[in-house]
């Protein structure tokens, strides 16, 4: 598994803040077929059934961009891709992530149910270590999507046929890209970071899924390529929790907003069993009576409301210069940040 093509659409790694060397898109050509019956796992669906259509993930079927452009209501679809996993990736875990999927995600794998979802805007995980094999494997998902229920946040998605008001086209199943990951038998689940710029230091608290005996968890930060703060420390089971004293202090403030380069690895006996890059900047918020600042200096915010549609995507952006080409924009305006309305953005926006 490497780097996505960039013959696919949104190739880029969807987790610029939690991003692994092994990876592989999963973004593009899938079967796809709208289940009108709801009957779908009574007609076997679930494995080796070819579905009606083509669909272009990671856009919905509503839209454009997915090549199909029903706006009709779909309360049940189904979607089916192959992918390979070669014998190099033989003892390492293989996640399975989704970015974003509306709004009841059920998946199988080879056959196997791997688990259920429910919610459109939250990211989740498969660990398919054990479903998948070296080869060709067979990843099949049911989406349930009942927009006009009112048991579901669908935030601008029109309850009816077509658009009126302020409420849009819906947006059903797969939004998102899909990817996979390989990691070690321990890897890194997640991690929060609490930078403080007043004493140049990074708090962290990492989750660590997997055997823990002889793992450290190694946190080096970066000025460009100079080293300028690491910390290593035992792993805990869920919670392992550490500072890293930075030797060089730049603050992220508005107009000049520097980053710093942050690698984590997971360490048994002295050797990386994985390794994430992410990064960090180092400032302070504040409300001060009336005023809000950003490293102890107000700053007068003028927002515009950004609703996050896309005319030919909808809820997903055509590439990433189109999410970049946004903020510019709003910048050009005259604007200094967004209040982002009614749905939860990519990750890379």
């Amino acid at each position: 598994m490497t780097r996505a093509d960039s013959d696919i659409p949104r190739p880029e790694h969807p987790r610029p803040d939690f991003e692994r060397d092994e990876w592989l898109n999963l973004n593009g050509p899938w079967r796809f077929e709208v289940d009108d019956a709801g009957d779908g796992e009574a007609r076997g669906l679930i494995t080796g059934h070819d579905l009606r259509e083509t669909i272009l993930v990671p856009f919905c079927p509503e839209s454009k961009l997915s090549g199909l452009s029903r706006t009709d209501f779909m309360e049940h679809v189904w979607y089916r891709r192959t992918f390979d996993v070669p014998g190099s990736k033989s003892g390492k875990r293989l996640l399975l992530h989704f970015g974003a999927v509306d709004w009841h995600a059920r998946a199988w794998l080879n056959g196997a149910f791997l688990g259920e979802h429910r919610g459109g805007y939250s990211p989740f995980t498969f660990d398919i270590t054990r479903a998948a094999h070296v080869g060709e494997n067979e990843l099949v998902l049911h989406v349930i999507d009942r927009t006009t229920s009112g048991l579901q946040a669908v935030g601008k998605q029109c309850p009816k046929l077509k658009s009126e008001g302020c409420r849009y086209t819906r947006t059903t199943g797969i939004w998102q890209t899909v990817w996979l990951e390989a990691v070690g038998e321990t890897y890194l689940r997640s991690l929060a970071l609490y930078p403080d710029l007043d004493t140049g230091r990074v708090f962290f608290d990492a989750c660590i899924e997997g055997p823990t005996a002889g793992i450290e968890v190694r946190l080096s930060a970066y000025l460009e390529d100079e080293l300028i703060g690491e910390e290593a420390v035992a792993a805990a089971w869920r919670s392992t929790r550490g500072v890293v004293e930075l030797s060089e202090i730049t603050p992220w403030q508005p107009g000049k907003p520097f980053l710093y380069n942050l690698l984590i690895e997971i360490e048994k006996h002295g050797e990386a069993v994985d390794t994430v890059h992410s990064y960090f900047g180092l400032r302070k918020l504040a409300i001060q009576g009336s005023r809000f600042l950003i490293n102890d200096q107000p700053v007068f915010q003028r927002l515009v409301l950004d609703q996050g549609f896309y005319p030919d995507g909808i809820y997903t952006a055509p590439s990433d210069a189109d999410l970049k080409r946004d903020i510019e924009l709003s910048m050009a305006a005259g604007f200094n940040g967004a209040r982002l309305h009614q749905k939860v953005f990519e990750p890379r926006f």
